[in-house]
């Protein structure tokens, strides 16, 4: 029963990661939109099969980014598109709450590595697409040290301790930050759908790489 419970809903997350991969194209396409629903809540529902005691603040993280999700339906009104960034910035937040609580020393060469690299990365991209962001400059500016601060620490995480898991943390957050660059390119920069089956594979995979962070770290597996 437990065999079932758990790789069914591993199964539902990654059957419904590749139905809204492959269907993203779709602007307003109901399969699209059903499935992008969907993503979180399967994963979700897969965390609290494999894990002993469930953490709150990783899961308020996911339910905080599936609200952004619900609100990216909504994107062409620039009120939305605030809301989406505010969801996805309290999702980083709380990721960072939770991440921090797993590292037991600071090795501050490797967490300055980290901020240059960074740093860097966001300082490109605000240079891309400023001009382009208007009212959302702010939101932009402060989403960005929220996620870059979480990539700061899981950078320093991985170094001063190369395990499977600490890379798999910096890569998911890597690639979540991947997934909102083309995101804004799409909405603020081109006005177009002008890329799409890289968004969400970068979301689905970066998800579930963080996610097996919080499944392994400090066995809470089943």
């Amino acid at each position: 029963m437990d065999f079932f419970k758990k790789y069914g809903a591993l199964g539902a997350f990654i059957f419904i990661g590749l139905v809204n991969i492959i269907f993203y194209y779709q602007k307003d396409g109901s399969i699209k939109v059903v499935s992008s629903v969907l993503i979180v809540p399967s994963l979700i529902a897969y965390y609290r099969s494999v894990v002993k005691k469930p953490l709150l603040i990783f899961q308020l993280a996911l339910l905080f980014s599936w609200i952004g999700d619900l609100l990216l339906l909504f994107i062409e009104q620039e009120v939305f598109i605030k809301l989406t960034i505010i969801g996805f910035f309290f999702t980083q937040v709380l990721l960072l709450l939770e991440v921090r609580k797993f590292i037991t020393q600071f090795n501050y060469r490797f967490l300055l590595m980290g901020v240059l690299l960074f740093a860097s990365y966001l300082i490109t991209f605000l240079n891309c697409v400023f001009s382009y962001l208007g009212d959302l400059k702010i939101y932009a500016v402060v989403y960005g040290l929220a996620i870059c601060s979480l990539g700061c620490i899981s950078f320093m995480n991985f170094f001063q301790k190369q395990t499977k898991l600490n890379f798999a943390l910096f890569l998911g957050v890597l690639l979540y930050s991947f997934r909102d660059v083309l995101l804004t390119f799409n909405v603020k920069v081109y006005e177009d759908q002008v890329f799409t089956f890289p968004i969400p594979l970068f979301y689905v995979i970066s998800l579930f790489l963080i996610t097996l962070f919080f499944v392994y770290e400090k066995s809470f597996a089943k």
